[in-house]
């Protein structure tokens, strides 16, 4: 499996694990293939989510209590809504 989460943000997994993957703009010079950082392995898709969820929520601009936990309720619910449509769309 490999999904786009969002821009370059990836889930794949294997037989084993789930993987969160960052592409990193960067090509392999003998083979071409895409880089990519892996910033997580996960037993489930659950803790990938979370880790996800981390992103976002860290590249808040809050300035405020106030503003952090309203953007925490906006990225719950955007990753929520996000899984939601692609799940229909599958």
């Amino acid at each position: 499996m490999k999904v786009q989460i969002e821009g370059n943000l990836y889930l794949e997994s294997d037989e084993t694990q789930y993987y969160l993957k960052e592409y990193s703009g960067k090509f392999d010079k003998k083979s071409g293939a895409p880089l990519y950082k892996i910033l997580g392995y996960y037993s489930k898709p659950e803790q990938a989510f979370q880790k996800i969820l981390n992103i976002l929520i860290a590249s808040s601009d809050a300035e405020t209590l106030e503003q952090l936990v309203k953007d925490i309720k906006q990225t719950r619910e955007y990753i929520k809504t996000t899984l939601s449509v692609k799940a229909e769309g599958a």
